[in-house]
């Protein structure tokens, strides 16, 4: 089960900071669990660098049968797109009897333009980061993904230049060192590109209306390639988000219709008109794409 930035459930969040604490929320879980069981109660707000903190995993152990979730929080520059300790997290809640405990994200993002000191990125390399950092950690445990924030925060803390104002789906008007989409001011409501190929992930792939097939056989992190493959649940076309780093590559693979439908999902307009769309007729079941850094996202007609 995976969805973007929606539940249809309750959900209670409990924070923990130690091991020894929050006991009195534990019961107040058993109780929302017995008022509503499709409630879901997470371990919330962990920000792991690159490995899980030493507190962690007997926090976790302590709450053992009352949480069904665990959240982990992951921002990042463009290029950190994998959220590599998403390995062992699964790993150790498989490990310790907790294999129905599902992995979080409330708070994903990476920025666009320069806040603060962080290296500059454009409007592409925001949208890039989301496919990638999506599709790659729902293929590796990942069972829930929250972008942090709608709209721009501007000013978090005080701060004019905080990297909260430069991480939404959608500008705020208060520029912070942000590039200008498509030649024109990345205003208040501006929707960037991150917004219209987040749409377009969720409106194919999310869990209401798609099944998660997996990593594609093409997959090859030596050879810098990833494929991910989905089947709509309305007539079991299949879907599949393709990237490549390092230059373009010619993938080929398997489908089960005449011709496919392809989509670069990054280079967009703030109106949301896709401008490199077209079709591949497949030869002997089969198609070959030329793959790039901009994620594709390939239908079956």
């Amino acid at each position: 089960m995976f969805n973007f930035m929606k539940t249809t459930t309750l959900l209670l969040l409990i924070v923990f900071t130690s091991c020894g604490g929050g006991s009195g929320a534990i019961g107040s879980g058993e109780g929302t669990h017995a008022a509503d069981p499709d409630a879901k109660i997470a371990l919330i707000a962990h920000m792991p660098s690159s490995s899980l903190d030493e507190w962690w995993k007997p926090t976790v152990l302590a709450l053992k049968g009352r949480i069904d979730a665990v959240d982990l929080h992951k921002w990042g520059n463009a290029p950190d797109w994998k959220m590599t300790y998403l390995y062992e997290a699964r790993a150790f809640l498989n490990a310790n009897g907790m294999s129905d405990v599902e992995i979080w994200t409330g708070e994903d993002a990476t920025h666009t333009g320069r806040p603060n000191s962080r290296p500059y990125q454009t409007l592409e390399d925001q949208a890039r980061f989301l496919v990638k950092r999506i599709c790659w950690s729902r293929a590796n445990g990942l069972n829930k993904f929250f972008w942090s924030l709608i709209m721009d925060r501007y000013a978090f803390k005080g701060d004019t230049g905080s990297f909260f104002n430069s991480i939404g789906l959608i500008g705020d008007g208060e520029q912070n060192n942000e590039p200008e989409p498509g030649g024109v001011t990345d205003g208040f409501n501006a929707r960037r590109n991150i917004y219209w190929a987040y749409k377009l992930l969720a409106e194919k792939t999310d869990s209401t209306v798609a099944t998660e097939l997996g990593e594609m056989s093409l997959t090859d992190e030596i050879a810098k390639r990833w494929g991910y493959e989905y089947r709509l649940k309305t007539d079991n076309r299949h879907v599949f988000i393709l990237w490549t780093e390092g230059g373009n590559q010619a993938l080929t693979f398997r489908v089960n219709t005449k011709s496919v439908h392809v989509i670069d999902m990054i280079d967009v307009n703030e109106s949301g008109t896709f401008a490199n769309e077209y079709n591949v007729v497949a030869v002997n079941g089969e198609v070959t794409i030329s793959v790039g850094e901009n994620p594709l996202m390939v239908i079956e007609n």
